[in-house]
């Protein structure tokens, strides 16, 4: 019963989490979480930053390998990996859930970028704040989470908004890679050196290759197809004048008057 007692203590839950997990962080209950980050020094506190809402090109491009060196292959400061595949698999369903929302960027210096955001709980109905500290557009350097083990910078949603992130890096790839999502236009040819010419003119004759490796063209077919109807092919003025009267009956002030018949 102690240890149940224990497990449901969120004090006692993150105290555990910090002795087995060993993290390097400055924190003040006044100011916040200072990332600790080599060669950059004096950063601001990560609840402190200025953030903004930017579109999705100018967020970090975080990839997959990036999200499973964070949360599988990391290094914590004993030597061992966090190999936290459960929050990896749960960060991918709350990503999918639409969990992960208000994500904002803080842009601390040339390389260093702060990304906030949050995460709706699995089992409650209460959102938690994400920090993600990422140096020069695609490393994560470190992450915080308000959620009882956030302080091992490997909670579900610190993952669901790393995925969030690579989402939107992909869609914007896609968007500007597919075909479907540009205007419809014609496939223009090659230019040909043609010069235009009756199509009497043409030969439309099937070429072939001869033993000399050219291409040759039987003899041309002569091309007298008329589409016109066989009493329309020859011009006939009593034709026409009918036609003419027929047309001015439907539109009798239409056109110039000493035209019509």
């Amino acid at each position: 019963m102690a240890t149940r007692e224990i497990s449901k203590d969120p004090k006692r839950k993150k105290k555990e989490v910090l002795q087995e997990v060993p993290i390097k962080y400055f924190a003040s209950s006044l100011e916040g979480v200072v990332p600790d980050i080599p060669g950059h020094e004096n950063l601001p506190p990560l609840q402190l930053a200025s953030y903004i809402t930017v579109t999705p090109t100018f967020m970090p491009q975080i990839s997959f390998q990036q999200i499973y060196q964070h949360m599988i292959l990391r290094k914590t400061t004993d030597g061992k990996e966090v190999n936290n595949h459960r929050g990896l698999d749960r960060a991918i369903k709350h990503f999918e859930a639409g969990d992960i929302s208000q994500v904002m960027i803080a842009q601390i210096d040339d390389s260093v970028d702060y990304i906030r955001g949050s995460c709706l709980a699995s089992m409650k109905k209460i959102k938690y704040h994400v920090y993600i500290c990422v140096e020069n557009k695609q490393k994560v350097c470190f992450a915080y989470c308000e959620c009882p083990i956030g302080l091992a910078q490997s909670c579900s949603h610190i993952g669901g908004l790393l995925f969030y992130i690579h989402h939107l890096q992909l869609s914007e790839k896609l968007m500007s890679d597919s075909a479907t999502s540009k205007s419809c236009q014609w496939n223009v040819p090659r230019p040909m050196k043609m010069e235009p010419k009756p199509l009497k003119d043409w030969n439309l004759s099937r070429p072939k290759l001869s033993s000399e490796g050219q291409v040759e063209f039987r003899e041309k077919k002569q091309i007298d197809f008329d589409p016109r109807h066989p009493d329309q092919r020859e011009f006939q003025l009593a034709h026409s004048i009918e036609q003419l009267k027929i047309l001015k009956k439907i539109f009798p002030k239409t056109g110039e008057l000493v035209n019509w018949i």
